[in-house]
């Protein structure tokens, strides 16, 4: 016989997150959250619920998905996609506040958790606040190891808040998380030459840079010897 699998929240969320995105139509996978829900397997899976909140949401039916979330996370407040869903909500309704208010009450929750950092720092990119999100990407950076993805949005974050010598060191960084450590050390170079350094920063830079370039030097100087060997 089959065995019969307790579905995991997190799985839950995901699928149901996943149907919503894939749907032909956001009025499709509503219709069948709610189905589910009549579904008597179905009762006390937080997919379902999640579901339907995102499809409203995605519907334009944001007064709606605002209650869902709210009463998400009043139930279960261990889960961070709901104060996640319910600060976007709050943000698609025009509140800038509370929907920051939202998020900050979750990062304290859930100090330099990956995902919620990166929505709250893309969400205040797109609210006109780089500095904050410059802020709480650098402290992300500064105690996890960085994604490509984080590496990048801190570069945006830095470039929109006006530090274009940070922008460039940060784009280093992107370029060495994807192997390539010339034009990481272009970057580089490009950084000391914006007005307005400290002399901590143009020491940074130099650093960085000196390390790279050994980097480089000895891919060079391999690759010399490999081709030297072959003939």
């Amino acid at each position: 016989p089959r065995p019969e699998v307790r579905d995991a929240a997190g799985y839950s969320l995901t699928r149901a997150r996943i149907r919503v995105l894939s749907a032909s139509t956001p009025q499709k996978a509503l219709e069948f959250f709610l189905g589910e829900q009549q579904n008597p397997k179905s009762i006390g899976n937080l997919g379902t619920d999640y579901g339907i909140a995102l499809a409203r949401m995605q519907m334009g039916e944001h007064g709606a998905a605002r209650e869902l979330f709210r009463n998400l996370r009043a139930a279960h407040p261990g889960t961070i996609a709901f104060h996640t869903g319910l600060a976007n909500t709050e943000l698609a309704l025009g509140n800038k506040s509370q929907a920051f208010s939202i998020y900050d009450q979750a990062m304290a929750l859930f100090p330099r958790n990956v995902p919620l950092t990166v929505h709250y720092a893309e969400a205040l990119l797109a609210n006109g606040d780089p500095k904050k999100a410059h802020g709480i990407l650098l402290d992300l950076l500064n105690n996890v190891p960085p994604t490509a993805q984080q590496v990048r949005l801190i570069a945006l974050a830095a470039s929109a808040a006006g530090d274009t010598a940070e922008a460039h060191y940060y784009m280093a960084e992107l370029h060495l998380i994807k192997g390539d450590a010339t034009m990481a050390a272009d970057q580089l170079r490009l950084a000391p030459s914006i007005p307005g350094l400290n002399s901590v920063q143009t020491a940074r830079f130099s650093a960085r840079l000196e390390q790279i370039q050994e980097w480089v030097d000895r891919e060079q100087k391999a690759r010399r010897q490999d081709n030297g060997n072959s003939q």
